[in-house]
C-alpha cells in the first residue's frame, strides 16, 4: 500500500511554506493559511501583528528606491514603516533557486523630519538616519544576517525563501 505520512506531510508543507508566503508579502498581501505549514504562517502573522503593520506605511519594492537599495538582483525587498518612529519591518525574499546574500542600503532619513523631533541619548553619539538595532523576526531556518552598519544589513538567504527583519534607528523623544 502506498501511503504519506504525517510527518512527511508537514515537511513538506514547511519546506514549501516561505516560496508561497514570499511573494504575497511582498506586494503588501496576506496569505490564508490554507495549504501551507500552520507553525510557520502563524510565526509570520504573529510578527506582522507585533509591528501593527495594517497602520503602517507600505514601502514596496518597485517603488522605494529613495529609502533602500539592495544589490543583488535576485532579490526584492519591501518595507513597512511606523508612522512616528523610525522603525521598519523589511520583507526580503530570494527569488532565485540558489542561495544568496544581499547587502540592503537603508536611508531612515528620508522617512522621518528628524528637525520636529529631537533623538533620545548623548548629543554626541546621535546620528540621525543611522540603523541603532537590527534584529531577525522571521526566517532562521532559511535566512541569517552576516553584518550591520549604520546605513546596511546583510543577509544570507536560502534560494525562494524570505526573511523578516525588524530595522530600527535613535528612539525619538516628542
Amino acid at each position: 500500500m502506498i501511503g504519506v505520512k504525517d510527518e512527511t506531510v508537514t515537511e513538506y508543507l514547511w519546506d514549501r511554506t516561505p516560496s508561497v508566503v514570499m511573494p504575497i508579502l511582498l506586494h503588501g498581501g496576506l496569505p490564508d493559511g490554507f495549504r501551507i505549514s500552520a507553525p510557520y504562517y502563524k510565526a509570520v502573522v504573529a510578527v506582522l501583528d507585533q509591528f501593527d503593520v495594517p497602520t503602517a506605511g507600505f514601502h514596496p519594492y518597485w517603488r522605494n528606491g529613495d529609502l533602500l537599495q539592495w544589490d543583488n538582483k535576485d532579490f526584492k525587498v519591501t518595507a513597512y514603516s511606523r508612522p512616528k518612529a523610525p522603525r521598519l519591518l523589511l520583507v526580503v525574499g530570494n527569488l532565485s533557486k540558489e542561495d544568496g546574500e544581499v547587502t540592503i542600503k537603508v536611508n531612515l532619513k528620508h522617512l522621518y523630519d528628524w528637525k520636529i523631533l529631537k533623538p533620545a541619548g548623548m548629543p554626541r553619539v546621535i546620528k540621525p538616519g543611522e540603523l541603532m538595532q537590527v534584529v531577525e523576526r522571521m526566517g532562521a531556518r532559511d535566512a541569517r544576517i552576516l553584518e550591520i552598519g549604520p546605513h546596511h544589513i546583510k543577509l544570507h538567504v536560502k534560494g525562494h525563501s524570505m526573511a523578516l527583519v525588524e530595522a530600527s534607528g535613535h528612539i525619538r523623544i516628542q
